[in-house]
């Protein structure tokens, strides 16, 4: 790898290949992605989702936004490559509801345009560019969005379906709440809580709030932050929404990733690394790198080692356990 660096080697492709096979993972979360994004560029997009998957055996767990770009771009190419541009779609608008709703505003309307302007949509995937624009459009005092959220909510009641009513509905009570109109939000939101009513949306806590915003009603929600938020906490929700932008999973005892705990119990269990492969869809590859890493941290030599290690610390389940005969069947 220094030889590599000390000779100005530009080639991030076989830079990435290099620290990976070194364990440095400060140089793959480094050359990898970039690699990823040259290939993408150049139109190599199977090239392109493999350099990716490399960086996000290194990025730690708790890093959500690295991980979450990664992951993205690896979706993004594996669409391009099987020509599923429907889900390449579904990616771009959540990517866009992820950019309105971390106040990056201008990147949200970047996507938003090219999607309303340059693609085929189906109403679904048509439906939240709509609504993110009209959104950023209304919080900054600008003309013309009440044209997305009608055309929004035309393609919502032709799905009639509660998720996609509700999302458009909620869109529409904040534009009327911004424009100072309370009678039109509570009216709007009137319509959210009857096509809702019996169904678990996944807007159900932006309902609850603005329940509470509009009409003063607190009703009991156990989905938090809304629930401090509803209370009047504003603190102790902020609090709890900034916990959740930087938490992902409880630590690991040993320090072994979701991915390595899914394997250990699997190699637990006698499968080879091929069987692994096949079960969790990842490459022999990808399983030899993490068996390896799991060894390391469970201080083992051998698969049967991991095994009884695993046992002894309670990490797998007895049961399905077999490390002195053959594989038991799933």
């Amino acid at each position: 790898m220094d030889a590599l660096l000390s000779s100005g080697c530009n080639d991030d492709a076989r830079l990435a290949f290099h620290a990976e096979g070194a364990g440095n993972a400060e140089f793959v979360l480094r050359y990898a992605p970039r690699a990823g994004r040259r290939a993408a560029a150049l139109g190599a997009r199977r090239e392109a989702a493999a350099q990716y998957e490399p960086a996000l055996r290194f990025v730690p767990e708790t890093d959500i936004r690295t991980r979450a770009e990664l992951l993205y771009n690896q979706a993004t190419a594996y669409c391009d490559v099987h020509d599923i541009g429907t889900f390449a779609n579904c990616l771009l608008a959540e990517r866009a509801g992820v950019f309105e709703k971390l106040g990056r505003w201008d990147d949200c309307l970047s996507i938003t345009h090219t999607m309303l302007e340059e693609r085929s949509l189906s109403p679904a995937n048509r439906m939240q560019p709509l609504c993110y624009q009209a959104k950023v459009m209304a919080r900054r005092r600008q003309d013309g969005f009440w044209p997305h959220l009608d055309e929004a909510m035309d393609l919502a009641l032709g799905l009639d379906e509660p998720e996609w009513l509700s999302f458009v509905g909620l869109a529409r009570v904040e534009a009327y709440w911004l424009e100072g109109r309370l009678d039109a939000a509570r009216a709007e939101l009137d319509r959210v809580r009857d096509v809702s009513a019996g169904v678990v949306v996944l807007s159900r806590g932006w309902i609850a709030l603005w329940t509470r915003r509009l009409t003063g009603i607190a009703e009991p929600i156990d989905l938090e932050p809304f629930a401090s938020q509803i209370a009047g906490d504003g603190a102790h929700a902020a609090e709890l929404w900034d916990r959740l932008a930087r938490t992902t999973t409880r630590a690991h005892p040993q320090g072994l990733t979701r991915r390595e705990q899914e394997i250990l119990q699997l190699l637990s269990e006698g499968e080879s690394n091929e069987e692994i492969a096949g079960s969790l869809f990842i490459s022999v590859r990808t399983v030899e790198h993490h068996v390896s890493a799991i060894l390391g941290k469970l201080g083992a030599t051998t698969r049967k080692g991991a095994a009884n290690e695993a046992l002894k610390l309670g990490l797998t389940h007895s049961d399905r356990v077999s490390v002195l005969g053959a594989p038991k069947s799933r």
